[in-house]
């Protein structure tokens, strides 16, 4: 079955998607770029505190339209619940650092190419 059109209007920003032109995951690669991290060590779940990964779960889950099961089947098997629980922590993160704030705007203005 073929995909409905999509709606369009000017000035509409639509998701991101996961993947580049080579097939590289391009919330993946821009978190590792920006903080230091190996594409792995983003993956891997079972680590306290990663702050790369909610970055990434984060910038996925906030502009890739893509559903939350999906996005846990991505990260290594999490659920769509802990997706969006993480996604929940790092808005509340957001709105205390302003820092941290400064440097998503900064990534998503990038995966945006605005």
């Amino acid at each position: 079955m073929a995909r409905p059109l999509r709606v369009e209007y000017p000035g509409a920003y639509y998701h991101v998607i996961n993947q580049g032109n080579a097939g590289e995951n391009i919330f993946i690669e821009s978190v590792c770029d920006e903080f230091g991290y190996r594409e792995e060590q983003i993956k891997m779940r079972g680590r306290k505190d990663n702050k790369a990964r909610a970055i990434a779960i984060y910038l996925a889950r906030d502009l890739s339209g893509v559903s939350c099961k999906d996005l846990g089947a991505f990260f290594d098997g999490i659920s769509g619940a802990a997706i969006t629980m993480k996604y929940n922590q790092m808005n509340v993160e957001l709105m205390r650092n302003k820092k941290l704030s400064d440097k998503i705007a900064t990534l998503k203005k990038q995966l945006l190419n605005i």
